[in-house]
Order: structure tokens, then C-alpha cells, then sequence
């Protein structure tokens, strides 16, 4: 679900067409596609998802210990694949949404893929050294997420990500949940 809010707030896909990317997305990644192909062949992004970014730093940081990663990894190989599988989905939704839908080269659609379905092996110093330090392990999603929304906050339209603040408070109305004050 987070990846659909992402690719409509930060990658302002309208929603009435995410139905539609995410289907093509999906029938890319399955099939390879020569589209599919063109996509990661613009832009190496495409290839790297959250699970192995953050999981290979997170190993750096334990000293190359394998065995603990190693355990966890194929503990969690199906729910780890399934992610990284709708990564891609979401990142091809949003490239397939720019590239077809809207006509652009294939470098600006895999930049507007990037800045909505966030490039895990793209961060700043900082975020890097935490990472790699093991301070804050999986750091990327926290910063990318407050950075990107903030920026589309500022500078986009901020009516977008309102949505999703009014749907959580009336889902929470729903189900008869107060806000804490």
C-alpha cells in the first residue's frame, strides 16, 4: 500500500490511473518486457530494491557476520521476494505512467520512478554512516520518506498528501478511535 501512496503523492501519478500502471507495471516485471528491459537499462535503479540495499548494508555494519543475516534472510526469503517484487511493480507503474502515459524519454520517467519509489542506494553522508555504523539500521526508507514528502509538501501539490491524513482520520472515525492529544 505504501508504494501506491508513494507513486501518487510523491510521484503524482493521478489515482484514477493507478489501477490501470500498476497493471502494466506488474505484467513487465513478469514478462521481462522490452519495456521492462528499456526501463532498467536507463537507469540501474530499477534494479536495486529496499531488502537487498538495506539488508547488505546492515551485514557491512555486523562485520560481514553472516550468520545472523544469513538466518534472517532465508527466514524471510518469501516475504522479502514478494516486497521486492512490488517494488518493482511500483517503479515500473510510475515509469510506465510517464513513459506512455505522458510521453517522456525514458531518463525523465525513470527520474520521476526514483523520486516517487525511493532509490535505497542513493543517500546522503550521513544517512550512509548511520547505516553502515549500525547506529540506525534501515535509516533510508525514514529519510527518503520525510525528505520527499516535505520537498512535495513545499513545492508540489500538498493537497495530495492531505488525502491520506484525511483517510486515516476517517478509517480511525470508522472504527471509533480517538486521536491521542
Amino acid at each position: 500500500i505504501t508504494n501506491v501512496m508513494l507513486a501518487n503523492s510523491l510521484g503524482r501519478v493521478p489515482a484514477h490511473q493507478l489501477p490501470k500502471r500498476f497493471w502494466n507495471g506488474l505484467k513487465h516485471v513478469l514478462n521481462d518486457s522490452d519495456f521492462y528491459r528499456e526501463a532498467k537499462k536507463t537507469d540501474p535503479f530499477l534494479h536495486s530494491t529496499m531488502t537487498a540495499e538495506e539488508f547488505m548494508v546492515a551485514r557491512q555494519a555486523m562485520n560481514g557476520s553472516k550468520n545472523i543475516f544469513g538466518f534472517l534472510r532465508k527466514m524471510a526469503k518469501a516475504p522479502l521476494d514478494m516486497y521486492d517484487l512490488s517494488e518493482k511493480i511500483a517503479k515500473m507503474a510510475v515509469y510506465d505512467y510517464y513513459r506512455v502515459g505522458l510521453k517522456k524519454t525514458p531518463q525523465e520517467a525513470a527520474e520521476m520512478a526514483k523520486r516517487a519509489i525511493f532509490d535505497y542506494g542513493d543517500v546522503p553522508y550521513f544517512i550512509d554512516l548511520a547505516r553502515k555504523s549500525g547506529i540506525m539500521p534501515f535509516a533510508t526508507y525514514p529519510y527518503k520518506a520525510i525528505s520527499g514528502t516535505v520537498k512535495e509538501a513545499l513545492t508540489g501539490k500538498p493537497g495530495r498528501l492531505a488525502a491520506y491524513q484525511r483517510t486515516v482520520k476517517g478509517v480511525e472515525a470508522m472504527g471509533g478511535q480517538e486521536e491521542a492529544q
